[in-house]
Formats: C-alpha cells, sequence, structure tokens
C-alpha cells in the first residue's frame, strides 16, 4: 500500500512536471514569437533610417557642390569687377597723362596724389572684399562643422588655395596699376 502511494504520487508529481512543461514551453515559444517580431521591426527601421541617412548624404552632397559653384561665381564676378575697375582706372591715368596741362608741378602732382587716393581706396575696398568672402568661408566651415556629417579635408584645403589665389589676383592687380602709374 505505500507503494501503491508512493506511485500514486509519482504519477501525479510527473502530471504535474508535465503541466509545468508545457507551460514553460507555451511561454518561450511566446517570448521567441515576440523577439522575431521585435528583430523584424528593428531591421525595418534600421533600413528605413539607412535609407533616410543616404538620401541625406545625397542632398548634403548636392548642397556642398551648389554652395562651392556659387562661391566660385560670386569670387570671379568680384575679381572681375575689380579687373575692369583697374582697367579703367589704367585708362584714366593713361588718358590723364596725354591731356597733362602744361600749368605746372603742383597740378601735375595734386593729380598723382588724387589719382594714389583712388588706388588707394580701390585697394581698400578689394582687401574688404577678400576679407568678407574669407568671413563667408569661415562661416561656411562652421557651419558644415556644426550641422554636417562629414567636411573632407581636401574641400578645406581647396577653399582656402581659392581664397588665397583671389588674394594674390587683387594684390598683382594693384602692383601692376602702382607699375603703370610709375612708367607715367
Amino acid at each position: 500500500s505505500s507503494s501503491g502511494l508512493v506511485q500514486l504520487g509519482a504519477m501525479a508529481r510527473s502530471a504535474n512536471s508535465i503541466e509545468l512543461f508545457n507551460d514553460v514551453h507555451r511561454w518561450l515559444t511566446f517570448q521567441a514569437d515576440e523577439l522575431e517580431a521585435i528583430r523584424e521591426r528593428h531591421q525595418w527601421l534600421n533600413a528605413r533610417r539607412k535609407e533616410a541617412i543616404g538620401n541625406l548624404v545625397q542632398r548634403h552632397v548636392k548642397d556642398v557642390a551648389e554652395r562651392k559653384r556659387t562661391v566660385n561665381d560670386v569670387s570671379l564676378e568680384m575679381e572681375q569687377h575689380a579687373v575692369r575697375k583697374f582697367d579703367l582706372l589704367e585708362d584714366d591715368i593713361a588718358a590723364s597723362h596725354q591731356h597733362r596741362r602744361p600749368a605746372g608741378e603742383a597740378t601735375a602732382h595734386e593729380e598723382y596724389v588724387r589719382k594714389q587716393r583712388q588706388i588707394n581706396a580701390l585697394c581698400d575696398d578689394v582687401d574688404i572684399l577678400h576679407n568678407s568672402l574669407h568671413e563667408v568661408a569661415a562661416t561656411m566651415m562652421d557651419f558644415s562643422e556644426t550641422h554636417c556629417a562629414a567636411v573632407s579635408d581636401a574641400a578645406d584645403h581647396e577653399s582656402f588655395q581659392e581664397e588665397q589665389a583671389f588674394g594674390m589676383d587683387s594684390s598683382r592687380a594693384a602692383s601692376k596699376l602702382e607699375k603703370a602709374l610709375a612708367k607715367q
């Protein structure tokens, strides 16, 4: 009889064990399904984010190219404008020397001083323009470093070289004009 009770207790435990096993199995299956759903959602969100990042990178590349083109166009226009002003001033100087009246040295000296002041004012304007363009470039660099994912060092170096080239062109034009004055 005691062995019957032991067998009956073992059967009850095994029935509870099977029920416990089924409960654990159901819970594990539910957890696996939830993990799979979370994984699929993560993959979907990850794909969306990658697509959005790709679109932003493309837009950034287009914006950078457009801004470079705009800055280059403005720089070219300003350089051409400065060269035209220097040419006009040089023509004015040449014309005044051809039509110089023989009134004396004081008038020629006054004319020279006036033209030198014009040249100095024009050089100051070109320097102001150069500094303004330099500030625009610095602001664009700050904006790019602050708001954009990556700024290439080559682009920074290229813009610096363009600024330097513009500065050298204006100083060359000024020295050319001063040489023309010195000859006459």
